[in-house]
């Protein structure tokens, strides 16, 4: 089993912060979106919750993949690209709205 760097770790942490800290601005716009949508408030905050939790999940699997030395699952990387799509749509819906 080959050794980790302590960079690696810290760029994987850095990564989730990150995503943490999008998540808690997109899961408004998200929740907003599915409201607007026709989402009653509790099915538009579990598909908030579960478009944001796709992302953060999938930067976890990634890095965990390649931290024991093997390739990212193509599923992994696909919900990923879903989630980035889907919280963009959103986040692009709402400004649009406001112009």
């Amino acid at each position: 089993m080959r050794k980790v760097p302590y960079s690696y770790y810290a760029t994987i942490t850095g990564s989730l912060a990150i995503a943490v800290g999008l998540v808690v601005v997109s899961y408004g716009h998200i929740r907003t979106f599915a409201i607007e949508a026709g989402a009653a408030p509790w099915e538009a905050a579990v598909i908030a919750v579960t478009v944001d939790a796709l992302v953060v999940l999938s930067i976890a699997a990634i890095g965990h993949a390649r931290s024991v030395g093997h390739k990212p699952p193509g599923m992994a990387k696909t919900a990923l690209i879903v989630g980035i799509v889907a919280t963009t749509g959103a986040n692009i819906h709402l400004s649009l709205i406001h112009i």
